[in-house]
């Protein structure tokens, strides 16, 4: 591999909330918004699974803001980069994969009638609007 090829950590998804927002202050005083999305796999995957559980964090108050009025199974969209936190526990260490989100938006949100039938697919794969936030210093992650 070529030393002069960047390297770049970019995640894009849409899919539905599964787990709703919630905040919380880590030992070291920052903040963390985290919640669940689920996003279907194509049908036909060689796995036979139908979706997969995605555990996505928000550092800092702009994109909080922004989650924090989401209701399990609004669509939405996310930018950001894929984070490997590490924390001590009693035990020992332990460490966590999870999408750091700089950018989200909802794209629809949840239907809250059974008798409409299941929700569909959102009609647009663009992300629409999604708001904003500054990129902490210790993400990886290229430019939007």
């Amino acid at each position: 591999m070529e030393e002069n090829v960047a390297h770049r950590n970019e995640v894009t998804l849409v899919g539905r909330v599964s787990r709703a927002p919630i905040c919380k202050e880590l030992p070291s005083g920052d903040r963390v918004t985290s919640w669940g999305l689920a996003v279907r796999r194509p049908r036909g995957h060689p796995s036979n699974k139908k979706s997969d559980g995605i555990a996505c964090v928000a550092f800092g108050s702009e994109v909080a803001a922004v989650v924090t009025e989401w209701s399990v199974d609004d669509v939405v969209a996310v930018e950001g980069a894929l984070h490997h936190r590490f924390w001590r526990m009693p035990g020992g260490g332990s460490s966590t994969y999870e999408v750091e989100v700089h950018r989200a938006g909802r794209l629809e949100p949840a239907r809250r009638s059974h008798a409409a039938g299941p929700p569909g697919p959102p009609g647009d794969d663009s992300l629409g609007d999604l708001t904003s936030q500054a990129v902490p210093s210790h993400a990886a992650t290229a430019p939007l």
